[in-house]
């Protein structure tokens, strides 16, 4: 209990004072307000320096802010909450910033009635410039005291120095008396001498700031708008500069977005997560007839997704599937307003589509996904499809005349267009289908008026670019565990998961995108109990329960030819039985014979839903 904090060097009756959980892969750590009411969690991936915010109220804050008013003679104010407790376990009067770089100047007011502001950040490049901040730009009327943190023995920061250098309260009390009063930075210091690197980018988050790439068609080169989710403020930048690089807006190639990613030209207010929702179902409604209520309503919410899926470890796909005619193709050109869209098909070179995935993000529309086996372009789509789902997935390919090995990200959203299915059931595990019928709906247009169409549209990306800014840290990761439906697989309850964050609280989506999922998961289990390695199984234990030998390979073979009328080989049986089946076979006087395995078989039988068949 409390791994994770103990490892760090806090006691028991720290953690618990602070309300501290660890939740399987996560730790926990809860903010108040002045008040001491709670206000928000903190997520931190044990295994990582991931980490998140469940903002549902307030927001973004210092760390025991809570208690500051208390604090009259001094307060050290720490990079990071870790550190901010280390000191707390010894009481000494300390409260922690969100980062090096996310101290909002508005803060300063909370410290008006403290005497002393020592700073401990980390003794690094950012930690310094962060103290240099503090003083220089936040605190510019008081005197601040920079506590440097001694780097011998390893140690960079304050929960080091009590892990490393086996730090008690004496010994961070006499740090603290000898902090240096701050001196203003001299020109040809650690500010001007840093290297910055340019990186051309159509995105980033670094410290408080969110940016994302605006371009309107025919403009030739574009911005970024830049979101402070600490103040809820933007603007508009030609380039951002932050602790150690230079982003620039990749929209100079305006062939590609003239032509092939689609991006906002702006940002316009969105509401809420509410009105946002009935602003995509009204143009939905407006240029395409998806028929049902709950199919519509899950179309909108997988748009949002597009909107924040690098939120999530992994994402489903969206397919629409259905005859000629029946309206697959205007789907997707309505569903074109997913963030930075690639539109294509299934028969395009698949080299552009890798390198525009990788370049831009956002969301891969492939229309005509028929995805023929034994086709070089087809092959090349499902490998982004297989590796697209996690945020870690990406494709290796050779790149120019040296045949040097990219990976290439393809992590994303993908939205499909399709007359059946595919035949391969990882894939399509991963995919929401929604049915299309040929619409008898009179209001659809049955031509589109292009430039109205894309007038629509872009208003629509700009407000969803601002819902993306407004609510990605916002997003509760973990809402959908209270949904979690034990009648359906693991794998439609993991492709329900984001949907549900994005609606949570909305009961009456959740029911029926579960119900959808309940419906997907029989016929799932039906192709599954239908299946040639099904049959196998049920022949292979029927043969068993004949005389109780293991059977062997030959009376297998002869068993499936005559259910089926068709031929098959010892070889490829014997091959299905081991790769497929994971069975084993012996050489006998009698031939090969399969090794009837009681426990493996009844595993068999859960995992293809087959009834018994003997005692």
């Amino acid at each position: 209990m409390f791994e994770y904090f103990k490892k760090r060097g806090l006691k028991e009756e720290i953690i618990k004072r602070y309300n501290l959980r660890e939740d399987g892969k996560n730790v926990i750590i809860p903010y108040y307000d002045e008040d001491k009411r709670f206000l928000f969690n903190k997520c931190r991936s044990k295994d990582s320096k991931k980490f998140w915010y469940h903002l549902k109220r307030g927001s973004l804050t210092l760390y025991n802010f809570w208690n500051l008013s208390g604090y009259r003679d001094y307060v050290v104010i720490t990079e990071g909450e870790i550190d901010c407790l280390t000191l707390l376990q010894f009481e000494i009067n300390a409260v922690g910033s969100p980062g090096a770089g996310l101290f909002n100047k508005s803060w300063a007011e909370y410290f008006s009635h403290t005497q002393k502001i020592y700073s401990a950040y980390d003794n690094d490049s950012a930690g310094i410039e962060g103290a240099r901040k503090l003083s220089e730009e936040t605190f510019m009327s008081r005197e601040t005291y920079n506590i440097l943190i001694p780097r011998e023995g390893g140690g960079k920061d304050i929960n080091d120095l009590l892990l490393k250098r086996g730090y008690g309260k004496d010994d961070f009390f006499k740090l603290i008396k000898t902090a240096a009063k701050h001196e203003t930075t001299k020109p040809g210091t650690l500010k001007e001498k840093k290297e910055v690197k340019e990186e051309v980018t159509s995105g980033f988050i670094e410290d408080s700031k969110m940016g994302e790439i605006i371009y309107r068609r025919g403009a030739g080169s574009g911005k970024f708008v830049v979101y402070d989710i600490i103040t809820g403020k933007y603007s508009f930048e030609e380039r951002f500069e932050g602790d150690t690089k230079v982003y620039l807006p990749d929209t100079k190639d305006s062939l590609v977005l003239d032509s092939f990613v689609r991006v906002p030209p702006t940002v316009e207010d969105c509401g809420t997560t509410r009105d946002m929702i009935s602003d995509i179902h009204q143009f939905l409604n407006r240029y395409v007839d998806i028929g049902d209520d709950l199919n519509r309503d899950i179309v909108a919410t997988y748009i949002l997704l597009t909107y924040c899926y690098d939120r999530f470890s992994s994402i489903p796909y969206l397919r629409a599937i259905g005859d000629y005619g029946s309206g697959k193709s205007r789907l997707l050109k309505v569903m074109g307003i997913a963030n930075k869209s690639i539109l294509t098909s299934a028969m395009s070179s698949a080299a552009p589509i890798f390198r525009l995935i990788h370049r831009f993000g956002g969301t891969l529309i492939i229309d005509e996904a028929e995805l023929s086996r034994g086709n070089e372009r087809c092959e090349d789509i499902k490998d982004i499809l297989r590796f697209g789902k996690d945020k870690d997935g990406s494709v290796p390919r050779c790149e120019g005349s040296s045949f040097k090995v990219k990976a290439f990200k393809v992590f994303g959203p993908k939205i499909l267009g399709a007359r059946r299915s595919y035949g391969d059931d990882a894939l399509e595990s991963r995919i929401i289908n929604i049915k299309m019928h040929e619409t008898k709906a009179e209001h659809i247009p049955i031509v589109l008026n292009h430039s109205q169409f894309e007038k629509e549209a872009d208003t629509l990306r700009s407000k969803l670019l601002m819902w993306r800014l407004k609510n990605f840290f916002k997003i509760d990761i973990e809402a959908y565990i209270k949904y979690i439906d034990l009648d359906i697989s693991k794998r439609l309850n993991e492709i329900n998961a984001p949907l549900i964050c994005i609606r949570d609280g909305d009961e009456e989506f959740v029911r029926g995108l579960l119900s959808k999922a309940r419906g997907r998961n029989r016929e799932l289990t039906q192709d599954k109990s239908l299946s040639f390695e099904a049959n196998l199984v049920k022949v292979v234990e029927r043969l068993f329960g004949k005389d109780r030998r293991d059977p062997l390979l030959k009376h297998i073979v002869a068993e499936l030819s005559e259910e089926t009328g068709k031929r098959y080989t010892s070889r490829l049986i014997g091959s299905i039985i081991r790769n497929n089946l994971d069975l084993e076979t012996s050489s006998t006087r009698d031939g090969v014979a399969v090794i009837f395995d009681r426990a493996r078989v009844e595993e068999l039988k859960k995992e293809y839903y087959i009834a018994d068949i003997c005692d």
